[in-house]
């Protein structure tokens, strides 16, 4: 994952992140993901990520779509991340397991 987001954070073309369905993604979800402000679409759905969702990607202010269920994820939903949610935000859907 690390290669992948070196090239999303330099690459012109950042603003869809779709890395669903048994991409075998494994490990935590990094903090510098949250440095991807251009991503309106972020899919992490249905890989193999665990420990915490990282405060960081309450960074993420054009986020429409967030998707992080059906991963090995612990812990609460940053308030961070769930700010992005409010009706002045842009995050229109959230999935994450509960």
């Amino acid at each position: 994952m690390d290669q992948l987001l070196h090239w999303c954070l330099f690459s012109p073309l950042s603003e869809i992140l779709d890395l669903q369905h048994n991409n075998e993604l494994s490990g935590v979800i990094p903090t510098e993901v949250g440095r991807l402000t251009k991503l309106t679409y972020l899919n992490l759905y249905n890989n193999r990520l665990s420990g915490r969702v990282p405060s960081e990607l309450g960074n993420l202010s054009q986020l429409e779509v967030l998707r992080l269920d059906r991963n090995d994820l612990t812990g609460t939903m940053p308030e961070e991340v769930c700010r992005l949610r409010t009706p002045s935000g842009t995050l229109s859907w959230l999935g994450a397991d509960c």
